[in-house]
């Protein structure tokens, strides 16, 4: 059966109070980092451990994918689909995705010009708000206009923070050690 924790709604806290839980947000955030720290060297002791046979394999399997992509690519058309089964695998072509492709004299603008004068229907046109702008106009007075017309406001939300004043994490590491 699952207990429930009541909630306890925090109405008013003293600078002692204050200064009481900052104090132990800051042991509890050093113990973290020091947690963390070990964690990540144990990490990369591992990783060090296996990384010579990891990368040993990566390579073996890269050199072998390039074999069966040329004999892939001689007898094709022997095959009667797109893939073919091997004793171990299969090995095969997959069709992707349609993509547009341009002439190589051509940049992608001049297309789109090219495009915009011969074929119209090809070419979007989309219409975005220029938040930026807005924002940079708030203080002139003809934004007041702009809120009224158009429902819109500029709002600067505050949020609040924690910043624990932190040791040098090697001291307390080799003091925690």
């Amino acid at each position: 059966m699952a207990t429930r924790a009541k909630k306890i709604l925090i109405t008013s806290v003293s600078h002692e109070e204050a200064e009481h839980a900052m104090a132990v947000f800051a042991q509890c955030n050093t113990q973290l980092k020091l947690i963390e720290s070990r964690m990540e060297e144990e990490k990369q002791q591992v990783d060090n451990k296996f990384l010579g046979d990891i990368s040993r394999l990566k390579d073996s399997m890269d050199e072998q994918v390039k074999m069966l992509q040329v004999y892939g690519q001689q007898y094709k058309d022997n095959w009667k689909g797109k893939s073919l089964a091997l004793v171990h695998g299969k090995i095969g072509f997959r069709t992707g995705n349609p993509k547009l492709t341009k002439d190589r004299k051509f940049t992608w603008d001049a297309v789109t010009e090219l495009l915009k004068k011969a074929f119209p229907a090809f070419v979007r046109t989309s219409y975005e708000i220029n938040k930026e702008a807005l924002i940079a106009f708030r203080d002139d007075k003809g934004f007041e206009e702009i809120k009224e017309h158009c429902y819109v406001d500029v709002v600067q939300d505050e949020s609040f923070y924690v910043e624990a004043n932190t040791e040098e994490l090697s001291v307390a590491y080799s003091i925690h050690r």
